[in-house]
């Protein structure tokens, strides 16, 4: 028995030294590049689209095994046309586990990204192919310690809002990658935003952090991501921070028990703050996103008013359908004194038109605007006094397509006073004015 397990152990030693050798052997005398051909062969069979490996790939042996790959490109879905092009790629590679058909890199770092992301009219984009799931995919077959990507520039179009952002200086880290588990990533990036049709365009500063996520099949669950978003023009700044918890997917579903948003815009003088809550529910398929629980806090300050800041608070809740470039929203609450009650439609992204009803028990206009030149004589005024009309003047709705009404049970502004004033907007005729109350 002795005997036979000594001469067992020598075989497979034997074994696993002629293997080793066949691999050394393989790795110093036979020229990578020749597997050139096969690699491109297979990427097409498998995507549909053309990889081009311009550069030369060479081994490298210290202090571990990796690849360096050259320039390499990527090809549109049953196209030509560039996808993405990298200008280097390496490759860490741990040895032991490629000999159980096992991929595992101790590190991946892609330099010179350069890549187009586009949403078409249709609401697709030209990377739903790219998204598809493998079943055939095992667990613990696929696993990296690390990964950098530096110096990239992403294009991304959306065809349905005409907007595009053009980021650059984007760098993304992420720690261990699985098939079931991404851990800490962290993306930090500058860039611009501009309307395709328009000269309009914002600097963008964006920082994006995910702790980690845990996949399962065709779900996932994830414990936080956060978003922060700085974008600034020569007349108008914009920052926003979006933080979700408890993200979960299934069955074609998106959900997070909180969403919070911090919204702070400044324009000349005035500052506008908006804090957000809401649980999310999201689908994608259909492109609609709600927010059912949705709690709103809201602070403008305006040096030209009497009191200089207002103060609100808003419940209700917002649906935005992406495909049918809709967004809906019922709110309820005060700001200042007054009680709101509010229905909000708008439809067309691109150009905009705005529908509205808008319910108020009581409104002291001199609280909200700026201090109008008192009369000699205190006057009193009915709802068809042109006069209460010109108070009661917001020039950026005449600006708008915007169609509805405002009602207001108690009208204060300056010496006017009135009571069930029901102001109508319409756009065609670009006015803003009182009517008599239903």
């Amino acid at each position: 028995m002795n005997r036979l397990l000594k001469y067992g152990l020598i075989t497979c030693t034997a074994i696993t030294l002629f293997t080793i050798s066949v691999m050394v052997y393989t790795i110093v005398i036979l020229d990578p590049n020749v597997l050139k051909p096969l690699i491109t062969q297979w990427v097409k069979e498998k995507t549909q689209r053309t990889l081009t490996l311009d550069g030369s790939i060479q081994l490298t042996f210290y202090p571990k095994l990796g690849i360096d790959l050259g320039s390499l490109s990527l090809s549109e879905y049953k196209h030509e046309a560039l996808f993405a092009s990298v200008a280097r790629t390496h490759l860490s590679l741990a040895l032991l586990p490629l000999l159980k058909k096992q991929f595992v890199a101790d590190e991946i770092t892609i330099t010179g990204l350069k890549a187009t992301f586009i949403r078409f009219k249709n609401g697709q984009t030209n990377i739903d192919d790219l998204m598809t799931h493998d079943d055939a995919a095992t667990k613990n077959e696929f696993y990296i310690d690390q990964v950098q990507v530096t110096d990239t520039t992403l294009i991304i179009r959306d065809e349905i809002s005409k907007q595009v952002a053009t980021l650059t200086n984007l760098n993304l880290e992420t720690d261990q990658i699985s098939l079931d588990t991404l851990n800490n990533l962290r993306l930090n990036t500058k860039g611009k935003l501009a309307g395709l049709d328009t000269p309009t365009q914002h600097n963008l500063d964006i920082k994006f952090d995910i702790e980690q996520i845990q996949f399962n099949d065709h779900t996932f669950t994830s414990d936080r991501i956060n978003l922060v978003v700085n974008a600034i023009n020569p007349e108008h700044s914009l920052s926003g921070q979006i933080s979700l918890s408890d993200i979960t997917h299934a069955q074609n579903e998106y959900k997070s028990t909180l969403m919070v948003i911090e919204l702070t815009s400044k324009k000349g003088a005035q500052i506008v703050r908006a804090n957000l809550s809401s649980s999310l529910v999201g689908i994608p398929d259909n492109q609609r996103l709600t927010l059912p629980e949705l709690t709103t806090d809201l602070s403008i300050v305006r040096p030209d008013i009497p009191h200089q800041r207002i103060h609100g608070r808003l419940s209700g809740n917002l649906l935005i359908d992406a495909q049918a470039e809709k967004i809906e929203t019922k709110l309820i609450g005060t700001i200042d004194d007054s009680n709101f009650k509010i229905l909000f439609t708008m439809v067309n992204f691109m150009q905009p038109a705005f529908n509205f009803n808008v319910e108020i028990d009581q409104l002291n206009m001199d609280r909200f605007l700026p201090q109008p030149q008192k009369e000699t004589v205190p006057h009193k005024q009915s709802e068809s006094d042109p006069k209460l009309a010109e108070q009661f003047k917001f020039p950026v709705l005449e600006d708008l397509n915007a169609n509805g009404s405002i009602h207001i049970g108690v009208l204060q502004a300056g010496d006017i006073q009135s009571s069930d004033i029901q102001f109508e907007v319409q756009s065609d005729q670009a006015k803003l004015g009182p009517s008599t109350a239903p």
